[in-house]
């Protein structure tokens, strides 16, 4: 006890554990405040300690309003040349005065990208943007067919429109992501769309998961399985009940993602247990 007390002494030089374990207790502690109420404490604690949490702290950002607002330190347009770097998930809604397709050129490193109202600009100028997880109304994707190489390395694609069977048949917008194996479209009934869901497979020939996600009038949050009307002879389309874009944060967060669930449902049909 008194060796401890004497190297605690010496103060925020010399810590009393190893770097290693010094870093896992402090990302530990920044993914145990899920509304990063408490972050801007833990940032003060040390250099060594800043270094460390923020590209924690700008890994997911969102210029969305309203009810919202989340994360709370969020990261304005000036800051973007400094902090863009340390971007992984990314939602812009284009609806918003505020938000401006700079994001694009100091945000590099995306590997999820929602866009709430994108009116089909700012993308095709950026050969280095290459997201694997995509939201997008698919709708403006004729006006811009420059966009293509950026969606090659697209898996998971939200299309976050109805008329998702526009997509498919002659016009084929499908074809733009080859290495596609997660699609969620919106939608009830499939009963009188099985030749649009037969389309759907013969096109994208990788795909693993097909999501048809259903969005309640209430406000209540969280994530769950639909009984439909109508059962497709397909183990890979799961109907799922969402609250957008709660379902983008917590996807996100790593706390629960409409795929992962998917994906476990899809397994546990293939081994019988459901």
């Amino acid at each position: 006890m008194e060796n401890l007390q004497n190297d605690s002494s010496e103060g925020d030089l010399y810590p009393i554990f190893p770097p290693e374990i010094e870093h896992k207790i402090f990302v530990a502690a920044f993914d145990g405040d899920q509304e990063m109420s408490n972050i801007g404490p833990l940032l003060l604690v040390s250099k060594r300690v800043y270094e460390w949490l923020l590209p924690l702290v700008y890994e997911i950002v969102s210029t969305y309003p309203g009810s919202f607002k989340w994360p709370p330190m969020t990261l304005p347009i000036k800051n973007l040349p400094r902090f863009g770097k340390y971007v992984r998930h990314l939602l812009l809604d284009f609806t918003q005065v505020g938000t401006s397709a700079i994001y694009f050129t100091d945000c590099p490193n995306v590997v999820d990208l929602c866009l709430v109202g994108w009116d089909g600009t700012g993308l095709p100028t950026l050969p280095c943007l290459r997201p694997t997880e995509l939201s997008v109304n698919l709708d403006e994707f004729p006006k811009v067919p420059e966009i293509i190489p950026f969606c090659t390395n697209v898996t998971h694609l939200d299309c976050a429109y109805d008329e998702w069977k526009h997509f498919i048949g002659p016009s084929n917008w499908f074809s733009y992501f080859p290495n596609l194996t997660h699609l969620m479209v919106r939608g009830d009934s499939l009963q009188d769309q099985r030749e649009h869901v037969d389309l759907v497979f013969q096109q994208l020939q990788n795909l693993q998961v097909f999501i048809l996600c259903h969005y309640p009038n209430s406000d209540l949050p969280g994530l769950k399985m639909v009984e439909s009307d109508y059962v497709y002879p397909d183990p890979r389309i799961v109907h799922l009940s969402l609250r957008f874009p709660l379902h983008w944060k917590t996807a996100a967060q790593g706390i629960l993602s409409p795929w992962l669930f998917a994906e476990e449902v899809v397994k546990k049909r293939r081994d019988g247990v459901i």
